[in-house]
């Protein structure tokens, strides 16, 4: 078997075991709505939707953001909620903070600054994990300052943590490292606001 033909039945199967979870949500959706036949219609609408999208969120291979826009489609087109309600946590300007400092990691992960976030955090701090621990700490303290969100901190020095992984030597426990610097990464983002 070639590696074309693999590759086509490694699509064929993912877009095949998309459809069925599909399908399946849609039965579920239905079955819990008939079976809920003497609760209120909004309220059975929901707790469907809310079902099928959470056995999607688990069984299928789509996107967190496409199965929650589904549900929220669903929810306005059976009218369990008004258009307002289902599109009322896209008007906050804090919607757009968030997507500004999104696109901002990007641009940086997309040059070489987390390389050299990397080397500028293992020369200061030394190259033990505890150092590089301290030192994206540190990073994180400053970077809280400027940027009000956790996930976009996380996201913007993920790809530092990668690379000091990545450099790490052949007698460290890169497991443990592992470990230390990404949960030290997501508490430190959390701790500093």
């Amino acid at each position: 078997m070639n590696g074309k033909s693999l590759l086509y039945n490694i699509r064929f199967n993912k877009k095949f075991k998309n459809a069925v979870c599909l399908i399946t949500a849609v039965i579920l959706w239905t079955l819990i709505l008939f079976f809920l036949h003497k609760i209120e219609w909004k309220v059975r609408v929901t707790t469907a939707t809310i079902a099928a999208a959470v056995f999607l969120w688990i069984f299928s291979e789509l996107s967190l953001a496409l199965v929650s826009f589904m549900a929220v489609t669903i929810l306005i087109i059976t009218k369990a909620i008004t258009l307002n309600l289902g599109l009322s946590g896209f008007a906050t300007g804090s919607l757009f903070l968030i997507l500004a400092g999104l696109m901002m990691a990007q641009a940086i992960n997309n040059t070489e600054f987390a390389q050299r976030t990397a080397y500028f955090v293992l020369s200061r701090f030394g190259g033990t994990p505890g150092g590089a621990l301290i030192g994206i700490f540190l990073i994180l303290l400053i970077l809280s300052f400027f940027v009000p969100s956790a996930a976009v901190r996380i996201t913007l020095l993920l790809p530092t943590v990668k690379v000091i992984i990545d450099r790490a030597g052949e007698n460290c426990n890169r497991r443990n490292l592992t470990c230390l610097l990404i949960i030290g990464l997501a508490f430190g983002a959390t701790i500093t606001g």
